[in-house]
């Protein structure tokens, strides 16, 4: 990504935070940048792409991340602990902005917004999947969509509290006790020998993200 493009980002970003999406004009952020309106057009077509690339930018971020923890010399277990940390303050360190996003989602989501946020939520399963598998093995594979449900139904609580309602926990803490019950729910599935709950796979859910490969799963 060029540098004036990461510069008009870093810009929009902070001028949403003060000013929300619907208040905040393309004239207000060139003018913040003192640049022209043509110059924005040669990097986005409106206000709304520009706002797909603000997420696309978060995105990377944390995929960078998470990306730097993959390559670290440590168990399967303790790096997925790590990366669930990493996740946390991330999100918690980004609040203000995501808070805003939430407020005006009725308003701001455009459809390319909501073909991002299919395509990453696809990516967080495939994600999940292979840090499962990695940590308990192929026996856990016909389970591996319930595994990953719960994970996330566990994780996405835990974030509505820290991130959105501001709660204090203590992160080493907090993943410890998610990776447990993750434990426990693999273990219930593999020594009940019960049938899975779903008889899906995470690309049955996700037809239009199917055709391509993962940016988590190429770690």
């Amino acid at each position: 990504m060029k540098q004036k493009k990461k510069d008009l980002i870093k810009i929009a970003i902070k001028l949403f935070a003060r000013k929300g999406i619907q208040a905040t004009s393309v004239q207000d952020i060139v003018s913040e940048y003192g640049i022209s309106k043509g110059s924005f057009y040669h990097y986005f077509s409106s206000k709304d792409e520009l706002l797909v690339d603000i997420f696309q930018y978060y995105f990377d971020h944390i995929l960078r991340l998470l990306k730097n923890a993959e390559q670290e010399d440590l168990r399967p277990r303790d790096k997925f602990k790590k990366q669930i940390i990493i996740q946390f303050d991330f999100f918690i360190k980004h609040r203000d902005f995501i808070m805003m996003v939430l407020r005006e989602q009725n308003h701001s989501i455009n459809e390319e917004l909501r073909k991002f946020f299919e395509k990453n939520q696809y990516e967080i399963y495939k994600y999940c999947e292979k840090n499962i598998l990695s940590i308990y093995g192929e026996d856990v594979k016909p389970y591996i969509f319930d595994t990953v449900l719960v994970y996330e139904g566990i994780r996405n609580a835990y974030m509505g509290i820290t991130v959105f309602k501001g709660v204090n926990v203590d992160l080493d803490q907090l993943s410890d006790f998610i990776l447990k019950q993750i434990d426990h729910v693999v273990r219930h599935f593999l020594e009940k020998k019960n049938p899975p709950i779903t008889h899906v796979n995470i690309e049955d859910m996700f037809p239009r993200c199917k055709k391509r490969k993962s940016n988590y799963y190429r770690f």
